[in-house]
């Protein structure tokens, strides 16, 4: 079976991040499966996968190798007969390699296209197709390209649409659509939080590192040493006032810079005041140390436009805790950072679904939208985990999520110290709450898998003659 992957980069690295992680996780179930990636920005996927020449119009990569063959499965732990068919033909297929096309380099792909036109589309997030595909769906079938010319040649689009926990995902998951042909047909493919829709992609790289919870081999090598720097910048500005001995237990074990395992904090967010966030953590430090002097928090920050303004409050806070500059990761690594947190901030979609998934507590940050349609979308993921926490938790959870998506405006209520501190306080319990919201996620299955399960149930690719 033959995918073209269609993915215009708006966001950043979210849209590409998705899509790469979808393509993973289809190769990882199937690597017979021949994926063409048509992508708008290479640079952008290069970042992700350093095998990408943002330079070249069309080559050719290996798929991601599986990092756990067991993690195969619907998600569930039970195999789908769909799946277990794909998981087959994944164990005796060649390495798989994906054909990655510059969207923008129109020849080059109409060329192709055309000798090689496509049966089933992804176009991913409403992304529209290039001029030069549409060109090709939608043109005179019979001009020059004999596939497109049969009348028994359909190409099927599902538009994989964004992640949301609006209600309307259960109702327009797998809901047709139509085009101005009769030999193109769309349907909408939702990802989403409940078993109505296709749910979460489950990728083996994650899945992995869910399960280990342990930081990437680098950013525990900055973590060493910034607590090694912290350590030695401590102990000479108190030597009159302690001890070195009695200093350095407060930032580190007798075996390690690395006090015990660090409350960790990443943060990937959109630009903001991160004053009441730095302030909470500084309280939230020294209200644990009071009964454990080795405690500390440690934040990990992303990179990209937030990590000036966090640096910006750590600093005229007097640097009160460890925090880290990460360089950009590549997603496995920034998949484990999460994985390992005890508290994630997170903005977008992919990352906000590897923050469902990972267990920990999350504070989101949805994308600002017009008339504050982001808290729409906020108090519509509230409303999934609010059966997963106690009332009074949810109230908190609930009043922090909504003044913390709240644009700066008069009038508008905002984010304090006072609550992410109450939020800090309640670790372990919001923990097992959202522990348990995961676990529920991942019972409903793998995207990846659903979609394949979809593809066989239509038998497109025997539509094809």
């Amino acid at each position: 079976m033959e995918l073209t992957v269609l993915c215009k980069v708006v966001d950043n690295y979210g849209d590409i991040g998705f899509v790469y992680r979808l393509c993973s996780a289809l190769s990882e179930l199937d690597r017979s499966l021949q994926l063409r990636l048509v992508v708008s920005d290479l640079a952008a996927f290069q970042s992700m996968n350093r095998q990408i020449d943002a330079h070249c119009a069309v080559q050719e990569v290996d798929a991601p190798a599986a990092a756990d063959n067991s993690n195969r499965t619907t998600g569930t732990g039970v195999t789908s007969r769909a799946s277990a068919a794909h998981t087959e033909n994944a164990l005796h297929a060649p390495s798989a390699r994906w054909q990655v096309f510059d969207w923008n380099a129109a020849d080059v792909c109409t060329r192709a296209f055309s000798e090689n036109p496509p049966s089933i589309i992804l176009e991913c997030f409403q992304c529209g197709r290039p001029d030069w595909l549409d060109a090709l769906l939608f043109g005179d079938r019979a001009r020059g390209i004999p596939a497109l010319a049969n009348e028994h040649h359909i190409v099927h689009i599902l538009n994989i649409d964004y992640l949301t926990a609006e209600p309307y995902a259960d109702d327009f998951h797998c809901l047709k659509s139509g085009t101005r042909s009769l030999f193109v047909k769309k349907v909408n493919f939702m990802p989403g939080f409940t078993p109505k829709t296709a749910g979460l992609t489950l990728d083996s790289a994650f899945c992995a590192s869910r399960a280990r919870r342990t930081l990437p081999k680098a950013v525990q090598a900055l973590v060493n040493a910034a607590y090694t720097a912290d350590r030695t910048l401590h102990t000479a500005d108190s030597a009159s006032a302690a001890s070195p001995t009695t200093q350095c237990a407060n930032h580190a074990s007798a075996t390690d810079n690395v006090p015990q395992r660090p409350f960790y904090v990443p943060i990937f967010s959109y630009e903001r005041d991160f004053t009441p966030i730095v302030q909470a953590l500084t309280r939230f430090q020294a209200t644990r140390r009071a009964t454990d002097k080795r405690f500390s928090v440690c934040v990990l920050v992303a990179a990209g436009k937030s990590a000036q303004p966090f640096f910006d409050a750590w600093n005229a806070a007097g640097k009160p805790f460890t925090a880290v500059a990460l360089p950009f990761l590549a997603q496995e690594d920034w998949d484990a950072v999460l994985c390992a947190g005890d508290w994630n901030l997170v903005r977008g979609e992919d990352s906000l679904s590897r923050a469902c998934l990972a267990g920990a507590p999350f504070l989101w940050h949805a994308y600002p939208q017009e008339d504050e349609y982001q808290l729409v979308k906020v108090q519509a993921l509230l409303d999934r985990l609010r059966a997963y926490l106690s009332p009074d938790a949810y109230a908190l959870v609930c009043d922090a999520w909504l003044s913390y998506n709240r644009m700066a405006t008069a009038g508008a209520e905002a984010f304090s110290t006072d609550r992410f501190y109450s939020l800090l306080t309640r670790s372990d319990e919001l923990t097992a709450a959202f522990s348990a919201f995961s676990s529920a996620l991942i019972a409903n299955g793998n995207f990846a898998a659903h979609l394949l399960s979809y593809l066989d149930c239509k038998k497109y690719a025997a539509s094809v003659q």
